[in-house]
């Protein structure tokens, strides 16, 4: 499959700790062999400080999909909370929309739960980066063609090693 797609948000700052957004998010998907679909994700959300170190925040709206001459409309929603260390800094998000299922094609309904941990600070230069993820994609529609009905469990190891002032190694 092919995706495009454009993903905007726009941010006020109501109070020093509270921030407002609204958003837009298209995504056009061309699946080969199977029925392209558009799908147009207005958002509201907000973002709150709940310490010096510690941030919430929650984006949702509906996911309106057009597929095969049908309209469908499900949620999308982010809701995340991110907190920084002496160390470095560890998150966690949950994500639902609507995507491709990588390899397996089709639209579907996908969500994901997810972390990070980022440690910068082991040694001068070195930034690691721990981010484990599980994720279900299941079928928008039940009459699309290929049917999908995936749950995956990554676990993602980064390290990054600047050697020089522009030029740093990674795996």
């Amino acid at each position: 499959s092919d995706t495009y797609g454009l993903q905007s948000r726009l941010g006020h700052a109501l109070t020093p700790r509270l921030t407002g957004t609204v958003g837009y998010g298209f995504t056009y998907l061309d699946l080969q062999g199977q029925e392209d679909s558009t799908t147009h994700t207005p958002t509201l959300g907000v973002s709150y400080q709940l310490t010096p170190t510690l941030t919430g925040s929650v984006n949702g709206g509906p996911a309106i999909t057009e597929l095969g001459g049908e309209t469908f409309v499900s949620s999308a929603a982010t809701v995340s909370l991110a907190q920084t260390l002496r160390f470095g800094s560890a998150s966690v998000q949950y994500t639902r929309g609507v995507s491709a299922a990588g390899g397996f094609g089709g639209t579907t309904d996908t969500q994901s739960v997810s972390g990070a941990l980022t440690l910068p600070g082991l040694q001068q230069g070195l930034v690691v980066v721990f981010s484990p993820a599980y994720r279900i994609a299941e079928s928008v529609s039940r009459r699309q063609t290929g049917q999908v009905d995936v749950r995956v469990l990554t676990l993602n190891l980064g390290v990054t090693y600047q050697v020089a002032r522009f030029v740093s190694v990674f795996g």
